[in-house]
């Protein structure tokens, strides 16, 4: 009896200060304690590289399924008989030895893979082992292998909205046809054909490894072993070195450190935190979301926020017991369809002493120095508006001092006759379904000022992205510019006729992103996040293609 695809976890070395190299430290501790069946396997021993294994079974809980009930609710008559079904599924684990000793887990099953632990899977390292075998060879070619390999690309964006898509072609082709941005998305997986197809027929990489190659029991020790040889391979790096700007920390003391600082950022200010689902869901399946905490609170969600977890179970407890807070999507039956702790669903960044860290999914990564120096300058390097903005500024709400919000702003910051306020005021124009906001402020000096408070990715990247949108419209569209005109209205002739029914030059325009913070006189790289910082390069950088100039206004809140 053979397989003919199978998924493969790689387990960390060590985890939490803790040394992974025993089989049952691999399952989730829950889920150990309800196993049904443990075998152990050990190859003969004179096998040249012998391996052991051990067998985890739970058997599945038969259940009526909830769309009977629902048949029977109409037609009524006799109950409907049905077998129902079983979710019976088992995990694998094996230890090989190449070079050291590793830990593989090998689920099957629908829900085999929920019963790994996953704080000890080894982050993308399915990603760099496809890599690696679409490649092969790259490395002491003095050309690139020109075969098209790949079926499909899975990436992740980090901006207003934390977007995960998956582009597929009918054919095998290059990786340069899915338009991957490398500098803004974040490749999450790949799928295609290894370049030695004695390899397998198809490997797709995440942070597992899916292999389509017919495998036998006995073959299990080999096939990890392949595993192992390829992620030691650097082949994918002629190509994508982009894969390592991020780099996982593995330190117990670097994580356990970092943790601590993640934990004091969370209690400060849980809103700065995105929510995030680990990977690509199936939404026909996700009824809901459910927070499932260690004391017994429960709560449904449709899209929770951090914000709402932490108004659920209080800022404290969140912090305490973000590791065994669960967050579980459910069913149209309420059964649950994948689980997570809190922790996992977290994405965030720390900065210490210049170094930026990133958290996702649970993961701990460090950016690569060189990559952040050069984003880090190119930040910098934007020129700071000419626009005269005045500083924010307190006022005294129900006996608190509060920063005035966006709308009282924008109004002080139009009050010079040469400014105009356009806030709020959208407009709709064919081929768009949401309004576009035309800007914030407009001056007769043709600069679109763009205006958001606070350093949140999410806020900033709404910014960025709003004023590229605006841009774009003004000189390709023209049912944007009458637009645009009626807004304005006939009392403001002069700022009509910025917006003709023919051509715009971009290079007479600016975009100015206006953002308004604790400044506190530091220069934008070092205040801003560093997906705000990622996005806008990004946007920076198209607006100027197509010849505007952008600019920044760092504007700040005078205290009380």
């Amino acid at each position: 009896m053979t397989a003919d695809s199978l998924t493969i976890y790689a387990i960390q070395r060590t985890a939490n200060g803790q040394r992974i190299d025993d089989f049952d430290q691999v399952i989730d501790p829950d889920r150990l304690g309800t196993v049904d069946d443990i075998r152990d396997f050990q190859s003969p021993e004179n096998l040249r590289h012998p391996w052991s294994a051990r067998m985890y079974l739970w058997q599945g809980e038969t259940r009526r399924p909830s769309w009977v009930e629902f048949l029977e609710g109409g037609f009524g008559g006799d109950p409907i008989e049905v077998a129902g079904s079983a979710q019976d599924c088992a995990v694998v684990v094996v230890r090989v030895l190449f070079r050291v000793e590793r830990l593989y887990a090998i689920p099957f099953g629908q829900s085999g893979r929920f019963k790994i632990r996953r704080d000890i899977v080894d982050p993308r390292y399915g990603l760099r082992v496809a890599l690696n075998l679409l490649y092969q060879g790259d490395t002491t070619t003095d050309e690139l292998n020109t075969a098209p390999r790949v079926h499909q690309v899975e990436s992740k964006t980090v901006a207003a909205n934390t977007m995960r898509t998956i582009r597929q072609a009918n054919r095998r082709t290059d990786f340069e046809d899915f338009d991957l941005n490398p500098d803004t998305d974040q490749l999450a997986g790949i799928t295609g054909q290894p370049r030695d197809a004695a390899l397998a027929r198809r490997v797709r990489g995440t942070d597992s490894l899916r292999v389509a190659r017919r495998t036998s029991f006995d073959q299990l020790g080999h096939l990890c072993r392949d595993v192992a040889r390829a992620h030691e391979r650097r082949d994918y790096r002629r190509r994508f070195p982009f894969v390592d700007q991020r780099q996982g920390i593995t330190d117990p003391g670097k994580i356990a450190s970092l943790t601590d600082l993640l934990c004091a950022s969370l209690r400060a200010d849980p809103a700065a935190w995105a929510f995030s689902i680990p990977g690509v869901q199936d939404y026909d399946r996700v009824a809901a979301v459910r927070v499932a905490t260690p004391f017994g609170t429960t709560k449904d969600f449709v899209d929770p926020t951090t914000s709402d977890i932490a108004d659920l179970v209080g800022v404290d407890d969140l912090v305490e017991h973000f590791l065994t807070i669960h967050v579980e999507t459910i069913d149209g039956g309420g059964n649950v369809t994948d689980r997570w702790s809190m922790r996992d669903c977290l994405d965030g960044q720390i900065v210490v002493s210049g170094d930026t860290f990133l958290i996702e999914e649970g993961t701990f990564y460090q950016i690569e120095p060189d990559y952040l120096a050069q984003l880090n300058q190119d930040v910098d390097a934007i020129p700071d508006t000419s626009v005269v903005l005045p500083p924010s500024w307190c006022e005294s709400s129900k006996g608190t001092m509060k920063e005035v919000d966006e709308g009282t702003y924008n109004e002080r910051a139009s009050a010079p006759a040469d400014h105009l306020l356009l806030d709020k005021k959208t407009v709709t124009v064919p081929g768009r379904t949401s309004p576009i906001e035309v800007c914030d402020v407009l001056t007769r000096d043709r600069q679109l000022v763009h205006v958001k408070r606070k350093f949140s990715s999410s806020a900033l990247s709404h910014l960025f992205s709003q004023g590229y949108v605006s841009a774009e419209l003004l000189i390709d569209s023209e049912a944007f510019r009458a637009k645009v005109r009626d807004k304005i209205g006939g009392a403001n002739p002069d700022f009509q006729k910025l917006f003709p029914e023919g051509d715009v030059v971009a290079a007479d325009w600016e975009v100015v992103y206006a953002i308004i913070g604790p400044w506190n006189r530091e220069s934008s790289s070092a205040k801003l996040p560093f997906f705000s910082k990622v996005n806008l390069r990004e946007f920076r950088r198209r607006l100027r293609r197509m010849g505007f100039r952008v600019t920044l206004a760092r504007v700040p809140v005078i205290a009380p």
